[in-house]
């Protein structure tokens, strides 16, 4: 793509606010469903699995900023995942 710098920092900050939906989203869970602590966890790693595939396909930032938002939209599902052992 030929990014710069700040190009490539910047394409972070949009998935803020997924990783934060993420976040809350997942504490809700599992105070509702203590025992499919997994099932949310599990979810979290195939979301980021799915869209690290996406991601050397991506040709423009806007395109890229969707694969991103998901993975960090994943992230604390995932490393929640963690704490049930």
């Amino acid at each position: 793509m030929g990014a710069t710098e700040w190009q490539m920092g910047l394409i972070w900050l949009p998935g803020f606010i997924p990783h934060v939906s993420g976040v809350y989203l997942t504490v809700k869970l599992n105070e509702r469903h203590p025992k499919y602590q997994w099932l949310v966890a599990a979810t979290g790693l195939a979301l980021q699995g799915t869209m690290c595939v996406f991601i050397p396909f991506c040709t423009t930032f806007g395109s890229l900023m969707i694969p991103i938002s998901g993975i960090c939209f994943g992230m604390f599902s995932s490393e929640s995942f963690g704490f049930l052992f």
